[in-house]
């Protein structure tokens, strides 16, 4: 993909297709240095391999004469866009993920004293309250993706929008989206057992609720999960 004279070209190539096989989808040219070869590691090996590439600098520069690389306008293996370099697969699947968003337009039917109450209700007053905040986004939105770590609050929030008794949103559903079948199961469980289990012994409504694996691919590159493979919805 790049000729032997230009060995900074296969580096960038290298690196950008093991963090593909990480499971990231664009390398940021900030990332693109000898620190972060092998995740700081093996540094001896970093730096013998970041000086056999000739130590590149202005990478932009570098990839401005390389036929592998465009900016999307092209069919080319690789596409740099905002300072990112991406495989080419994966920078259309971000794109078709963006556009679906974009074109998700505001609620403009709903109440939002309702609302506030609601979130009120289920969320304390804490300045950046995020959970509090993805609620919200989630009441707002035709479609809402709530992300973050483990122990960041995910299931809670959800669990508590979905089981509202008195949420703008009665009929609201949710899709957990999991690496494997098993994590899926598992977070749909939680939901689904925090929305039922209620306080002072009063059941609450049980939400509408799926799960589903989204990984398309393992780090291998082995097809793990599609469309037509969806697990059982509750």
């Amino acid at each position: 993909m790049a000729p032997e004279s230009q060995p900074g070209l296969l580096l960038a190539a290298a690196c950008v297709s093991a963090d593909a096989g990480e499971g990231h989808v664009c390398l940021p040219l900030s990332n693109l240095c000898e620190a972060n070869l092998f995740a700081g590691r093996q540094p001896a090996l970093a730096q013998a391999i970041w000086h056999a590439a000739g130590a590149p600098e202005d990478w932009t520069a570098r990839f401005a004469d390389w036929s592998a690389v465009s900016d999307g306008s092209l069919v080319t293996p690789l596409v740099l866009s905002n300072q990112r370099l991406y495989l080419h697969r994966l920078w259309q699947s971000e794109g078709r993920v963006a556009n679906f968003f974009a074109a998700q337009e505001v609620k403009t039917a709903f109440d939002m004293h309702a609302a506030g109450d609601v979130l009120n209700s289920l969320f304390d007053d804490q300045p950046e309250n995020w959970q509090k905040i993805a609620a919200a986004v989630a009441l707002t939105r035709k479609t809402a993706v709530i992300s973050g770590g483990p122990g960041t609050g995910k299931t809670t929030t959800v669990a508590k929008l979905l089981a509202a008794p008195d949420s703008p949103e009665s009929r609201c559903t949710a899709d957990s989206a999991g690496g494997t079948d098993r994590q899926s199961r598992r977070a749909a469980d939680r939901v689904t057992g925090q929305c039922t289990a209620g306080t002072g012994g009063q059941r609450r409504r049980t939400p509408a609720f799926s799960c589903r694996s989204h990984h398309a691919a393992s780090p291998a590159g082995r097809t793990a999960r599609h469309p037509a493979a969806a697990l059982p919805c509750r």
